[in-house]
């Protein structure tokens, strides 16, 4: 069963990965996650907005994606800034799922 407290330890799990199996473990955690509570998703700190994970811009997508609330007001602060960082990458601008993240943020 889907919980926020196992999408939170799955959330944690993926960001804490080093550089070269962050995407594998993306790939792994997101079908076993659900959105998560705003306040842990503090775990990344939103203004270093984690360089190491910014190289992999579509499997930070594809975390953001499943973790953050359908509504842009319950986001944890600065989440904004770093999808308008993915935004901004020519890997994720496309994306439809970038979309739906803008059109969340421009609805709030």
């Amino acid at each position: 069963m889907r919980t926020e407290e196992t999408s939170e330890y799955l959330f944690d799990l993926a960001v804490d990965a080093d550089g070269d199996s962050f995407t594998l473990v993306v790939d792994a955690v997101t079908p076993l996650m659900t959105t998560v509570r705003s306040d842990a998703l503090g775990v990344i700190d939103m203004t270093r907005a984690d360089e190491k994970l910014l190289r992999e811009p579509m499997a930070l997508l594809k975390l953001l994606y499943v973790a953050l609330a359908q509504s842009a007001t319950d986001w944890p602060y600065h989440a904004d800034t770093v999808v308008e960082r993915l935004a901004a990458n020519p890997a994720t601008a496309k994306d439809p799922r970038m979309a739906e993240l803008r059109r969340r943020l421009a609805a709030r």
